[in-house]
């Protein structure tokens, strides 16, 4: 079996952690799930503990999870937490998506879609719709849509900064910051038209 190589000792611009133990994972994921939780009505069932739990016993299932002898470096723990706030973030969609379920025109608010917002500061049905429109201008047969779209995805789904943007994609930061913003432009027409503001 590969072993894990030896934890890097330098922290990146994503982590700030030299090292990320079980116990370290487990706090910041609670601390993802508590802030994307802000406007989500709770239950026993549904909750961000709970949520972590899942998300975690689904990593634990992959094998992608720290261990007391094999802590994760920098950049195993950057893609680890990213991948986290994904699929906490895809389980408040689904729900707020069932929740809107066979109600016309569904449940989301009017949002001002400017480039200092990030997900965490919206309610679930609010994301739900920006995460559909998000995911159909991924999917647009033209290249440059898919380009803009993954860059308003990184920067407003993922709370990255543009210089993280660019590294990720490997573009100049002011082609990062274009992309994301004609995404999110884009995003924001279609939120109008469907309120009828359009």
């Amino acid at each position: 079996m590969a072993q894990r190589k030896t934890p890097s000792k330098q922290r990146t611009a994503a982590s700030p952690f030299v090292e990320l133990t079980i116990e370290q994972l487990y706090e910041e994921s609670r601390k993802i799930a508590h802030a994307m939780f802000r406007n989500e009505p709770r239950s026993v069932s549904f909750s961000p503990t709970s949520i972590v739990h899942s998300v975690l016993a689904d990593e634990a299932a992959r094998g992608s999870l720290p261990s007391a002898s094999s802590p994760l470096d920098p950049t195993e723990a950057t893609h680890l937490l990213r991948r986290i706030r994904v699929a906490i973030r895809n389980k408040l969609i689904d729900r707020a998506r069932g929740r809107r379920a066979g109600k016309r025109g569904g449940n989301a608010k009017r949002v001002e879609l400017d480039e200092a917002m990030r997900a965490e500061e919206l309610g679930p049905a609010e994301i739900a719709e920006i995460h559909d429109l998000t995911e159909h201008l991924m999917s647009n047969v033209n290249a440059m849509d898919r380009q803009q779209a993954e860059a308003f995805t990184l920067q407003f789904f993922h709370g990255l900064t543009v210089e993280e943007v660019a590294a990720i994609l490997e573009i100049p930061m002011e082609a990062a910051k274009t992309r994301a913003r004609r995404g999110r432009e884009w995003i924001a027409a279609q939120m109008r038209q469907q309120s009828g503001e359009g």
